[in-house]
């Protein structure tokens, strides 16, 4: 039995030292001894759309502007070197880069259109976060001369 109190350390409650295991959020923090730090604020909770949702462009050229996510924790506080990753398709198919968070909790990528006119799904997922943050792209012809 643990008990964690509010400056998110958890303590050991019982007669024996030993290994401690704990499931915070989906990721398990463990600890060997009475007590032990668990930084629960560092954890994405949640992953949602900065910029770049709702462009359009002509297939199978680069978008004017980058595909931009923020991950934070529970509190809402940015969370940094966390990977993202960015997937194509609706669901997502191979096609996936992985993008790290910066000190703000952004990621960022660059993404060029399919070759396919109309709309184009991109989704960015963050590991033991729930939803997606889900870009709906417009990719348009090119126009005859």
């Amino acid at each position: 039995m643990a008990t964690i109190n509010a400056g998110a350390h958890v303590r050991q409650v019982g007669g024996r030292l030993g290994t401690l295991l704990l499931l915070v959020g989906g990721v398990v923090a463990s600890g060997c001894g009475s007590e032990s730090a668990v930084g629960v604020s560092d954890l994405p909770a949640t992953v949602s759309i900065v910029s770049g949702d709702g462009q359009s462009g002509l297939a199978g050229t680069v978008l004017e502007a980058p595909l931009v996510v923020k991950v934070t924790d529970l509190l809402g506080r940015p969370v940094a070197d966390i990977g993202v990753t960015y997937s194509v398709g609706s669901p997502p198919v191979v096609n996936s880069s992985v993008e790290t968070t910066d000190t703000d909790g952004k990621a960022t990528a660059r993404y060029v259109l399919g070759r396919n006119v109309g709309t184009q799904i991109v989704t960015a997922t963050v590991a033991g976060v729930g939803r997606p943050a889900t870009f709906t792209l417009l990719a348009t012809p090119h126009t005859a001369n």
